[in-house]
Formats: C-alpha cells, sequence, structure tokens
C-alpha cells in the first residue's frame, strides 16, 4: 500500500524550552523550564490516571467552544 498523498493531521508532540521564574530570599531569578504540548486525549488519559475527570473544555480563557479546528485548549478536570 502506498502513502503518497496521504497526509496525516496527526502532529507530534512539540518540546519548548522557555524561562521560569523564582522569588526568594536572593532576588528574581530565571531557569529554563522544558515544555511538552499534550494533545486534549493525552491529558485526559493523564487526568483519569490520577484520579479526575474532564468538567468542561474550552478553546481559550474566554470560554469560547473548543471544537476540531481548535488551536489550543484550556481543560477543567474534577476529582472523580
Amino acid at each position: 500500500m502506498s502513502t503518497t498523498g496521504i497526509r496525516s493531521s496527526i502532529r507530534p508532540p512539540r518540546w519548548s524550552s522557555s524561562p521560569g521564574w523564582t522569588f526568594d530570599g536572593h532576588g528574581i531569578r530565571l531557569l529554563p523550564v522544558a515544555l511538552r504540548y499534550s494533545w486534549p486525549s493525552e491529558l485526559d488519559l493523564m487526568a483519569g490516571q490520577a484520579g479526575l475527570r474532564l468538567r468542561e473544555r474550552y478553546a481559550g480563557w474566554d470560554r469560547r467552544r473548543f471544537g476540531s479546528d481548535s488551536a489550543s485548549h484550556i481543560s477543567v478536570y474534577r476529582p472523580a
């Protein structure tokens, strides 16, 4: 079977590095932080393993409806 011409909508997880902030008696320090982008389904699985279940999911902080074309998500979990 040839895969020529078939495009997948599944993208691999991306990693990024950004500064993290710490505030202590020595002042403010910037430290590197590695972030991994996770699919909503991955977060749901991890939350379930931690005893949580999905309560709500939005496309943004303004509570826009989440859909397959959403570029981001805000997921709210509660104890199962």
